[in-house]
């Protein structure tokens, strides 16, 4: 039932007509020859005839076939490009979103770089260095007019720059502050011992030394136009200061038992590392009900 309904569709569709017709035609003559009622060879030649027929349509759907089987080769082809394409693409895609990852992780670094050299553009800071040494201590004595210093006792810094600190006092109007930590001071002198390999009594005798020192250089720049002073404070030196004009030192203390290297900061006035250094040595020479130091000479 289904090939007549099938059969049916193709004629109303008009498709393979003559297909129908010939079969139908050819099974009326063949019926029609053995019935006795048609010519032999004119049913004969029917026959071939609706072979030839049969044959053409046959070929006609081998060729419809090819081509279609041609066509479905052609669509698979353009598919398989199309997903190479897209995998191309796709492997473009990436490599481009790694370059755009490493772009925008070298332009974080570049900004979180900048903003370093900012802050250290507002610090006022020079440079660095790990040993006192390597600073040119003769650049920033050649013309400093006022000396501000804060350490322990210094023996090896006021020993190794003797002959500049005696070059400054003898010129005119240039001023020394000194600060050192009290020598009477009981808590400081422990302090001290504690923190380092030396008992309260070498420490006693190193300041007292270093006092000895800067009250000949006081009374050598009373005689030349100049200032020394001297003040002893009442808290044990948690870092060293130096202020030269414009310039300030800030260097850094050590907890280790045997003399090292320490960072020593270069500031220029202007930045925060400068006014801490400033506003800390004036915190230390400050008069009042809540003085640190009191004044030497």
């Amino acid at each position: 039932m289904s090939l007549f309904k099938k059969i049916w569709n193709d004629i109303k569709r008009g498709e393979n007509i003559d297909l129908y017709v010939t079969v139908v035609v050819a099974f009326g003559i063949g019926i029609a020859s053995s019935l006795g009622y048609a010519n032999q060879s004119v049913a004969t030649g029917i026959t071939l005839a609706a072979l030839g027929i049969l044959t053409s349509s046959a070929l006609r759907d081998k060729h419809a076939y090819e081509e279609s089987t041609k066509k479905t080769q052609q669509t698979q082809d353009m598919l398989e490009k199309i997903i190479q394409l897209s995998e191309e693409n796709s492997s473009k895609i990436s490599i481009a979103q790694s370059t755009e990852r490493k772009i925008t992780n070298s332009l974080d670094s570049l900004i979180d770089k900048l903003l370093v050299s900012d802050s250290i553009c507002q610090a006022g800071l020079d440079s660095i260095t790990m040993q006192a040494r390597n600073i040119d201590w003769d650049h920033l004595f050649e013309k400093v007019d006022q000396l501000d210093v804060f350490f322990t006792y210094a023996r090896t810094w006021r020993s190794t720059n003797s002959n500049l600190l005696d070059q400054f006092i003898h010129r005119k109007d240039t001023r020394l502050r000194v600060v050192l930590p009290d020598p009477e001071n009981e808590v400081i002198l422990q302090e001290l011992a504690h923190r380092f390999s030396k008992s309260p009594g070498e420490f006693q005798n190193l300041i007292a030394e270093a006092s000895r020192d800067y009250t000949k250089m006081y009374e050598t720049a009373s005689q030349n136009g100049a200032v020394v002073e001297l003040w002893y404070a009442s808290v044990a030196p948690m870092f060293t200061l130096y202020r030269f004009d414009k310039l300030g030192i800030l260097a850094l203390g050590s907890y280790k038992d045997t003399k090292g290297d320490v960072p020593h900061f270069l500031v220029s006035e202007g930045g925060t590392l400068y006014k801490y250094i400033l506003e800390e040595f004036n915190t230390l020479i400050a008069t009042g009900e809540r003085s640190i130091s009191r004044r030497i000479f």
